[in-house]
C-alpha cells in the first residue's frame, strides 16, 4: 500500500492538524538553515522528531521520511503555536 506525498496531502495534514506544514527534499540546496540544522541533528541522533523553539511565539518540529532504500529524502516541518508558554 502507498501513499501520494504531494501539496494536496500536506494541505489537508495542515488543515488537520491546524498547523503550518510544510514539505521539502533533504537535497534542496535552498533549504533554510533551521531545517538543515534539524536534518543534521536528526541524523545524528536516535530520536526520530527534533523541536526547535523559534520565539517566545512558535514552536517547530521536524522529521525525516525515508526513501524505499532508507536514505533520507524528505523533511517535513511543522509550526505551531506555544499556547502553554504564552499562558504561563
Amino acid at each position: 500500500m502507498t501513499r501520494v506525498l504531494d501539496g494536496q496531502f500536506v494541505e489537508n495534514l495542515a488543515a488537520e492538524t491546524r498547523s503550518s506544514t510544510s514539505l521539502a527534499l533533504v537535497s534542496d540546496p535552498e533549504l533554510e538553515a533551521d531545517s538543515q540544522h534539524a536534518i543534521s541533528a536528526l541524523r545524528s541522533a536516535t530520536a526520530g522528531i527534533s523541536v526547535q523553539v523559534k520565539n517566545s511565539q512558535m514552536v517547530s518540529g521536524y522529521k525525516l521520511l525515508y526513501d524505499i532504500r532508507g536514505n533520507p529524502a524528505l523533511v517535513l516541518q511543522t509550526e505551531v503555536p506555544r499556547d502553554c508558554f504564552s499562558k504561563g
